[in-house]
């Protein structure tokens, strides 16, 4: 071979080894910005759980308050409805 080949062949072989040197520094970045976001995926899985569980008490009380509202619906309905029965059966008396 001759020494103008194997200068070509070896300034090929450093620009493959330049390439690969690019691609472990942005992998080695990309490790690092995984790590950071795996963290504060955790971090996150946590205060979701954490908030969930304060807020259960506070669910709760919206669904008793809830269905406390429903039945004093129900009971001014019936109570309205009683009266509108007793005008009328008393009209009708009369």
């Amino acid at each position: 071979m001759s020494d103008d080949r194997l200068d070509r062949i070896e300034g090929k072989i450093d620009k493959i080894n330049e390439a690969v040197c690019e691609v472990h520094v942005t992998l080695a970045k990309q490790q690092i910005i995984l790590e950071e976001h795996q963290k504060r995926s955790l971090y996150n899985e946590k205060a979701v759980e954490l908030l969930s569980k304060e807020l259960k008490p506070l669910r709760d009380h919206v669904v008793m308050s809830q269905n406390t509202k429903d039945w004093v619906k129900v009971f001014i309905y019936s109570g309205l409805l009683i009266e509108l029965i007793r005008l009328y059966l008393s009209r009708k008396g009369s």
